[in-house]
């Protein structure tokens, strides 16, 4: 017997609390005083703001798990630690960590619901894969990359786990699919603003937009997260209700394409027009969506300046530049490192140590990274990371279409369940292809675009 969707706008669960955020706002104010004034005495003023509103945050982030976690993600984004020197001597992002998850098992003891943690296939793929970054410490050439790396891992685990558990409402994940491509909107708006103000990385002979904190990164990496959100711009502009909010997701679209373009990503480039690909294969309309889509293309050309032409315009060239011979040299040695140790690579986080140890000394050596999704998982991870991957790829592509058919792509009902199916199938299509040229193996957004499916298939069962 077929089970049918739940109603959206189905009633939000009460929250079970040990501590309601009422019985806690006093208490949070006075000791946000009582902090407010001892600071004052001995410590920095900018200090002393970091520390009460660090206090009163602490107070929202144990008293409503749902609202602590929409403020964790935002603070993974913004990276407040990195920006503000105050702000990173609290280690501000483990500690909201440690009070959401504090409040998730609150929730759920009041509630005598066991968290989940297992019982999905995705779920099941994520723990192999970290089993095969594990197991890669036996033979890494470098035990504090490998380790950082799964360290690194976990973080997008605990990440994951905590959206699986806290996000069990269609309205909830309606909720926080717009909160993440608000945050993306900074992280593009951000990066263009620093662009303009010179605040650029010069490479390959152009001037390059980079992120602004280490969650946006460099140039590819920055390519890579903002065309993996693409797909949820252009599905949230079908579902949303509000002109306003459509608005605001064109608006938003618009400045996502114009950062990659500054980027001077190639695999980024060649990402973004597989994304208009696959929108305009998911489309009703084909032959509108194609006239606009080309349109799109010719007046974003017409507009772009000439380095980025020339830049692009290597993609399709048959002589190699500079970077291009780097990139082919980088494979070569990561072909070699996987014919040394076939099972399990160099380790993972490995690959420029791995390259730069084939040259016999360090000082000699090139630590240029794989440059290549392909490249790397073989190098660093070997046949089991190949398998393992491929079985998270295998599952989360299953899990993708499943929920594509289930979930229809009605226009203006408010319902994002059909949104975050589609955009993850894109958004990893994407990523595979982007892939060729950028080592995106532990970027954090294949991890949670798997989460967000399986929280797709619990939201519909709630």
């Amino acid at each position: 017997m077929e089970i049918k969707p739940a109603p959206l706008h189905q009633a939000e669960p009460r929250p079970i609390l040990m501590i309601r955020a009422r019985q806690l706002l006093l208490p949070g104010v006075l000791l946000a005083s009582v902090l407010g004034g001892l600071g004052l005495l001995y410590l920095r003023p900018e200090m002393v703001l970091v520390l009460v509103a660090a206090a009163l945050v602490g107070v929202i982030l144990v008293s409503r798990p749902f609202t602590g976690l929409l403020i964790l993600i935002g603070i993974m984004v913004v990276q407040p630690g990195e920006l503000l020197e105050a702000a990173g001597a609290l280690h501000v992002e483990r500690v909201s960590a440690a009070l959401v998850i504090l409040a998730v098992v609150m929730e759920l003891r009041q509630a005598r619901r066991l968290p989940q943690v297992v019982g999905h296939p995705v779920l099941t793929a994520m723990y192999a894969f970290l089993g095969v970054m594990v197991l890669s410490l036996v033979g890494s050439v470098w035990l504090g990359a490998t380790i950082a790396a799964v360290q690194s891992y976990l973080r997008t685990l605990a990440y994951s786990l905590l959206i699986i558990n806290v996000v069990r409402t269609p309205r909830r994940l309606t909720v926080l699919m717009r909160f993440l491509m608000l945050l993306h909107t900074y992280l593009a708006l951000t990066t263009l603003k620093g662009y303009y103000s010179g605040d650029i990385m010069f490479a390959q002979g152009i001037s390059r937009a980079e992120g602004q904190t280490s969650f946006g990164g460099g140039p590819n990496e920055l390519a890579a997260t903002l065309v993996a959100a693409m797909p949820l711009f252009f599905m949230g502009f079908r579902v949303e209700k509000s002109w306003l909010w459509r608005l605001l997701w064109m608006g938003s679209l618009a400045a996502c394409v114009w950062c990659v373009v500054l980027t001077g990503s190639r695999s980024g480039f060649l990402g973004m027009l597989m994304v208009a690909v696959l929108f305009w294969l998911m489309s009703p309309r084909k032959v509108l969506t194609l006239a606009a889509a080309l349109a799109l293309l010719v007046g974003l050309w017409v507009v772009m300046p000439q380095q980025y032409k020339t830049r692009y315009g290597t993609i399709k060239s048959a002589e190699l530049d500079e970077s291009s011979q780097g990139r082919i040299d980088a494979w070569k040695a990561g072909v070699r490192m996987f014919v040394d140790r076939p099972l399990l690579g160099v380790g993972a986080g490995n690959f420029g140590t791995g390259h730069a140890r084939q040259a016999g000394e360090f000082q000699r050596g090139s630590w240029l990274e794989a440059h290549s999704l392909y490249v790397q998982i073989i190098a660093e991870l070997g046949i089991l990371g190949v398998l393992s991957f491929g079985w998270f790829l295998l599952r989360y592509l299953q899990a993708a279409v499943r929920l594509v058919r289930r979930f229809p792509l009605d226009r203006r009902d408010g319902d994002y369940r059909g949104v975050v199916a589609r955009a993850a199938l894109i958004a990893c299509l994407a990523l595979l292809v982007t892939g060729i040229f950028g080592h995106n193996l532990y970027r954090i957004t294949w991890y949670l675009m798997g989460a967000l499916l399986v929280v797709v298939e619990q939201a519909r069962e709630g």
